[in-house]
């Protein structure tokens, strides 16, 4: 019982405490609830399944509910239409998952369609929404309002304010710097014209009441003073000239009367010294110092003077080139609506059409009024192919002068398409009224002579050329071929190829070998292989206008019917040698007029490559720019750039002529060697001094190199050619290259000195390495657009290295630079430079001379050298000789022989020893015969023998 009493008062305790807790919470409960409904923001709490059940007095205020039922147990958040719609039911789900949210939007009530909403305005809040959790499982749901819409607005004013204050802060602080640098303008502005003024490149003073206030540096060089002091508040009059003084003065009144600038005058100033100097001044009035005064512009014109006395020689010069041109230099213009002009015209244009340049410089029609009616229509309907096509004009015609009658012209022209669509002609018209009575004259003596030839039916006529191939027959000759041996001859045929029975070919052979010789003779011959034939034959060797033996005519008549015909044979014979003669006279006549007309053309050709072009485009900017100098207001840097433009083209035009000269030198066979102690390593230092400027002007490094000593270097060979080599490269290398280096220098190889100049620049394409040595030659047409040039410089530089013995050639790729190599003998002065090998060893020099004199001239020149000489005759003696001699180095060889020639012996021997090297050594000196012989001969030595040549030939082929 006592036990059952104390768990009865244990239960009682326990149940009188949780009375007390439930009164506690209860009290809680209200408390908590008087808190929340006096809370300054809403509140608004949810079940675990979205249903509002509680919300205080601030939240329905917010919200705009009548009383607070409406808002507890009839909204559930997670599935209203207006909190889907809205996207609050979203936010919710994410808040029954576990999240906290904290947003703020925009909340326009008057939208907001329920019966219960009792505000229509926009309001901002603010919301926070978390979860309340028991035991780790979602109770209810809070949601937090506050209204931030007077905070926001308040914000936006504030922002728009500051917004509004920060523009004018930024426009006061962009004046205040537009203000400061307008200020330091003004400041650097006067300081740049001061320094610009005092380091004007022209003399600048100031007078005031005609005296010197102020002057530049240049002024002061000007007048010659070392300091201001010299030369200000001294009075400006007595500074120029006494015979400008009084000009000078009543200029100084009309600046201070009129306020207007002065245009240029060319006066006389005195220097300190005394020495008078023209000079250009023109002024401005200005007050200065608050007086009135002038700015004063004063040029030295003393080069400008000596420039256009300079310009003046060279259009004379060209001027009195024109002249020396037979015919008229001219440019012909057509423009677009037909008409047409002569702009320029030689003198020599009086001499082709019998009017003045002045006549038709502006209007061409007094030239067509004199081309004659038959011709009219083809110069026209040419000319305007020509201009259609921009290709080369170039015709034959007829014109009436009042005084010469009918006259033949030839005109060659290059045309050039200007801006407005009208064409320019550049070209040169001759006079060929005489070559044309030439070839007339000489058509006529063919015909004549093909009948002369002709008419003799019983008569064998051929000609044949030095290798024995037919040049002419008559028709009796050919039918006599087919009758004796079966061969239809053609022209072209080997005549001794067609002469099947053996011993009749060499017959043949001896005869006409001895015409080819030189010697005329008659011989009386049998033929035939079944029936015999006798002929008498003249064999008459054929000579050209240079007397040189290009081959033979032979005349053979029938003589098996005719022996006892001997006196008619006589008179017959006695006949054909009066035609020979004829017949050798026209020949000679029609060689010299085909010399000649080639000539002519060749000439012509050369002109107009050379002269037409290149000089007219300096001309043009030495004239040009000439005017231009006294244009009035023209700047002081555009005079300068005018004075360097002429002097350029001055410089480019004396070039030019010294180039076709010196070409036209070696064209000629006129350009010698002229041997001398040269030292190379002087020459290389000179070249580097004189092309140092440009290099640096160009902003190229530039190098050399010098192998040997000074001592080494002194050598035996021609300094002016070796120096005008290199100048030519170095040249070109720096024309050539926009940046990087140019070096040159040489190298010691094989007892020959080995020049190179090297570059950086714009390189050569392969297929041009050997055009650009041709005269008239370069890489590409834009190289001329970009570069100018005449195209000789290359062909000059190879021309003088085989004069010296040597070789040129280069080595480039496109855009890799380019290095050009040459070669000559290595000569010393001081023979202990040479190698030991060639003072020891015995060179053996066979001379093939059948002049005993001769032979005796090259013993003489050799006499001193460390050669041996071996001397034969004729070709035949030459060949056996080298055929048992395997000693010989070298074989001097003269072409015109007895029994064999040089040249025969020759071929002969370079199948033999195709290593051995021949030169020859002849009489034939014309250029068509060296060429000739140049493709068997490995140098050439023409009679006379020179003996600096003939030293260089040795050096050539390592035996000097």
């Amino acid at each position: 019982m006592n036990k059952d009493v104390a768990k009865f008062q244990e239960l009682q305790k326990k149940v009188i405490e949780l009375e007390k807790r439930i009164e506690y919470l209860t009290q809680s409960n209200f408390v908590c609830q008087g808190i929340v409904d006096n809370l300054p923001f809403g509140v608004q709490i949810f079940d675990d399944k979205g249903v509002s059940f509680k919300i205080n007095e601030k939240q329905k205020e917010l919200l705009g509910l009548p009383n607070l039922n409406e808002g507890i147990g009839k909204f559930n958040v997670l599935t209203d239409p207006y909190s889907v719609s809205t996207g609050a039911s979203e936010l919710y789900h994410k808040v029954y998952n576990g999240e906290i949210i904290e947003h703020e939007f925009e909340y326009d009530l008057g939208k907001v369609e329920n019966k219960w909403n009792t505000r229509k305005d926009k309001r901002i809040f603010k919301e926070t929404i978390f979860p309340v959790l028991q035991k780790d499982t979602i109770k209810f749901v809070v949601s937090i309002l506050q209204d931030k819409t007077e905070l926001r607005i308040a914000e936006r004013e504030l922002k728009k304010q500051n917004d509004e204050y920060y523009a004018l802060y930024e426009e006061f602080k962009t004046q205040n710097e537009v203000l400061i640098n307008a200020k330091a303008k003004i400041e650097d502005s006067e300081q740049f014209f001061r320094l610009l003024v005092e380091n004007a490149p022209e003399a600048i003073f100031i007078q005031t009441e005609e005296k010197f206030a102020y002057i530049n540096k240049k002024g002061l060089d000007l007048f010659g003073a070392d300091n201001p002091e010299q030369i200000l508040k001294q009075s400006v009059i007595n500074r120029f000239h006494p015979k400008f003084q009084e000009q000078v003065k009543r200029r100084i009144i009309a600046l201070n009367e009129r306020k207007e600038p002065q245009q240029l005058v060319e006066e006389d100033i005195i220097k300190l010294n005394g020495a008078v100097v023209s000079v250009e001044v023109s002024a401005i009035p200005i007050n200065f110092l608050n007086k009135a005064g002038a700015l004063v512009f004063v040029r030295d014109i003393t080069q400008r003077r000596q420039l256009e006395q300079t310009n003046k020689k060279a259009y004379n010069l060209i001027k009195n080139l024109a002249k020396q041109v037979p015919g008229v230099i001219y440019q012909y213009r057509l423009y677009p609506d037909g008409k047409s002009a002569f702009p320029y015209s030689s003198e020599g244009m009086y001499d082709i059409y019998e009017v003045t340049s002045e006549e038709v410089k502006e209007d061409a029609s007094p030239v067509f009024t004199r081309i004659h009616p038959d011709d009219y229509d083809y110069i026209v309907e040419t000319i305007n192919t020509s201009a259609k096509n921009q290709t080369i004009y170039s015709s034959e015609f007829r014109v009436i002068l009042p005084k010469q009658g009918l006259r033949w012209r030839h005109c060659d022209a290059k045309p050039e398409l200007l801006e407005d669509g009208s064409t320019l002609w550049h070209g040169i018209i001759t006079d060929i009224t005489e070559r044309k009575l030439i070839s007339e004259k000489l058509k006529n003596a063919a015909l004549l002579l093909q009948s002369s030839i002709e008419s003799p039916k019983d008569m064998i006529i051929l000609s044949i050329d030095k290798n024995y191939n037919y040049l002419y027959f008559n028709e009796c000759h050919k039918a006599a071929m087919v009758y004796a041996y079966g061969k239809d001859v053609k022209i072209g045929m080997n005549l001794l190829d067609c002469i099947t029975n053996n011993e009749d070919r060499i017959k043949s052979k001896i005869n006409y070998d001895k015409a080819l010789s030189g010697e005329s003779h008659i011989t009386i011959q049998e033929f035939g292989d079944v029936e015999k034939f006798y002929y008498e034959t003249r064999y008459n060797p054929i000579f050209n206008d240079r007397n040189e033996i290009i081959g033979t005519t032979a005349f053979s008549a029938n003589i098996s019917e005719r022996k006892q015909a001997e006196l008619l044979l006589k008179e017959k014979s006695e006949e054909i040698e009066t035609q020979n003669e004829e017949y050798k006279q026209i020949n000679e006549e029609l060689q010299k007029a085909k010399e000649k007309a080639e000539e002519s053309d060749r000439l012509k050709t050369a002109f107009l490559q050379n002269m037409s072009h290149e000089i007219r485009t300096p001309l043009n900017a030495i004239s040009g720019f000439s005017g231009l100098l006294d244009r009035p207001g023209l700047s002081v840097e555009k005079r300068k750039n005018f004075v360097s433009i002429i002097q350029n083209s001055s410089n480019q035009l004396i070039s030019i002529i010294s180039d076709i000269i010196t070409i036209s030198s070696i064209e000629t066979k006129q350009e010698k060697q002229n041997i001398t102690k040269v030292n190379i390593n002087t020459i290389i230092v000179d070249l580097l001094t004189i092309f140092k400027q440009q290099a640096q002007n160009q902003n190229l490094s530039i190098y050399v190199k010098q192998e040997l000593s000074d001592k080494q270097s002194e050598i035996y060979s021609d300094k002016t050619k070796i120096t005008q080599i290199l100048s030519n490269l170095i040249s070109n290398a720096l024309k050539f290259t926009h940046e990087g280096f140019v070096e040159f220098g040489y190298n010691l190889k094989n007892n020959e000195l080995e020049f190179y100049v090297k570059d950086s620049g714009i390189g050569i394409k392969a297929e041009f390495h050997d055009k650009i040595f041709e005269r008239f030659r370069q890489a590409e047409k834009s190289i001329n657009i970009l570069y100018g040039g005449t195209g000789l410089g290359l062909a000059i530089s190879k021309a003088f290295v085989e004069l010296l013995g040597g070789k040129i050639w280069v080595q480039s790729e496109i855009e890799k630079g380019a290095i050009f190599y040459f070669t000559i003998p290595y000569t010393p002065v001081n023979e202990r430079y040479t190698t030991e090998k060639r003072n020891k060893i015995l060179k053996t020099i066979l001379v093939a001379e059948d002049e005993e004199f001769n032979f005796l001239f090259i013993e003489e020149l050799l006499k001193d050298e460390n050669v041996k000489l071996i001397h034969t005759k004729d070709g035949k003696e030459t060949v056996e000789i080298c055929k048992t001699n395997q000693n010989i180095d070298l074989i001097l060889m003269d072409i015109k022989m007895p029994i064999m020639t040089g040249y025969d012996a020759a071929i002969i021997i370079k199948k033999i020893k195709p290593n051995l090297p021949i030169v020859a050594q002849s009489a034939y000196a014309l250029e068509h015969e060296i060429e000739k012989y140049t493709g068997v001969f490995d140098g050439y030595l023409a009679k006379p023998i020179n003996v600096n040549d003939l030293k260089i030939q040795l050096m050539k082929f390592k035996i000097y």
